[in-house]
């Protein structure tokens, strides 16, 4: 049975990909950049500016690796003196959407998100920074990012590099990175004979414009 698996087996979507640095949150400094996230989106809020883009994942088993993508997201960015000082992003679980229906429905079951009862997943920007983390495998990275990401009611510290480019007024913004979806609480492990892989890629881009 193995060998069949193996030669079956679908290229690992994390190979080569940057690893997020993640460790314990701790209470962000006083004050709250910005109000609490309600899984709905925002009305503008002072000082911040909605953003354009999308959040997604690619996950992979033993067979074959799948893109999800949320289509409900909000993203509210602040820019100071034409650079990207924080980020806030929320998505609504029950928006994700695969290539299949019937796996858009497990993964949002208790044995993945279990949007019922966690309803959205956020992440908090708490520094960012102009130069790549040391050993960034992110093609053509610029910054440092830092925040606190919640994922299946569960808070992590994580830091991951970024490309951030002036555009225009405003600018636009990607990162790729690897988290480890134990880490979050997220331990299904699929199939005996289709296991489904530890490690998953997160994906995030976004434009702003400037509203000065």
């Amino acid at each position: 049975m193995l060998l069949p698996l193996l030669l079956l087996a679908c290229p690992d979507p994390t190979k080569d990909k940057a690893p997020a640095v993640v460790t314990e949150a701790v209470a962000p400094p006083a004050p709250v950049m910005a109000p609490p996230l309600t899984g709905a989106a925002l009305a503008p809020t002072p000082g911040w500016i909605t953003a354009t883009g999308t959040v997604g994942f690619q996950a992979a088993k033993v067979t074959r690796s799948h893109d999800a993508n949320f289509g409900l997201n909000t993203i509210l960015v602040q820019l100071e003196a034409g650079q990207l000082s924080a980020v806030k992003v929320e998505v609504t679980i029950a928006s994700l959407k695969t290539d299949a229906a019937k796996l858009d429905a497990h993964l949002q079951s208790p044995d993945f998100f279990d949007a019922a009862a966690m309803p959205v997943a956020t992440f908090v920007s708490t520094a960012i920074r102009a130069g790549a983390p040391a050993d960034s495998a992110l093609l053509g990275a610029t910054h440092t990012v830092e925040g606190d990401l919640t994922i299946h009611g569960i808070t992590k510290h994580v830091v991951v590099p970024a490309v951030i480019v002036a555009a225009g007024p405003g600018i636009t913004a990607s990162t790729e990175f690897t988290i480890l979806r134990q880490d979050f609480g997220v331990t299904y492990p699929g199939k005996p004979d289709d296991l489904i892989a530890d490690r998953v890629l997160i994906r995030v881009n976004l434009t702003a414009a400037s509203s000065g």
